[in-house]
């Protein structure tokens, strides 16, 4: 039986956190555009949910970046996460029996992913620059901006862009 860290959540006023998941067992899930717009709906759906601020985000084809900001004093990271996932799960695993699949599996990888609390001026600008640049890493893009799935394309002006970004949450952290 295969044995999963469990990861602790700090759930402190005023940090941002930088979050890190996968697709199960690193499949390339996110590699549709259907799965990636049932992803940034479930986003959105969730900034108004869990009253969280969007600062970047990247859509990798196996995994996510985010870098979010709590908006309440008391949160609860693991349920922010839960609403962010457990949509698309589910949305995907139905679409998936439409089209006449017989898709049976998990979409997210089980844990917690990765979360990091960022407070400072320079983390909070190191990180936005780590997910915007992940698809340049990985040779999916030349420039952060011409990968769709990402918040690059919304911070260099872009007008076609798949999630507004909370901005002006930059003025609480920076």
């Amino acid at each position: 039986m295969m044995k999963h860290k469990n990861l602790q959540h700090f759930n402190i006023s005023g940090h941002a956190h930088e979050l890190t998941f996968s697709c199960f067992q690193k499949q390339q899930l996110l590699k549709s555009d259907t799965a990636c717009e049932l992803f940034i709906g479930s986003l959105e759906r969730a900034r108004e949910k869990k009253k969280i601020k969007i600062i970047a985000f990247v859509l990798m084809p196996e995994h996510v970046h985010l870098l979010i900001f709590p908006e309440n004093d008391s949160y609860s990271m693991s349920s922010i996460l839960s609403s962010i996932k457990l949509p698309v799960a589910m949305k995907y695993s139905f679409s998936m029996k439409r089209a006449g699949n017989d898709y049976v599996g998990h979409f997210w990888q089980r844990g917690g992913g990765y979360d990091r609390n960022i407070f400072t001026k320079h983390a909070i600008k190191a990180s936005i620059e780590y997910i915007h640049f992940n698809p340049v890493r990985r040779k999916l893009a030349a420039s952060p901006e011409e990968w769709f799935w990402s918040s690059a394309g919304y911070y260099a002006g872009a007008t076609n862009y798949p999630l507004r970004m909370d901005r002006e949450a930059l003025g609480i952290l920076i």
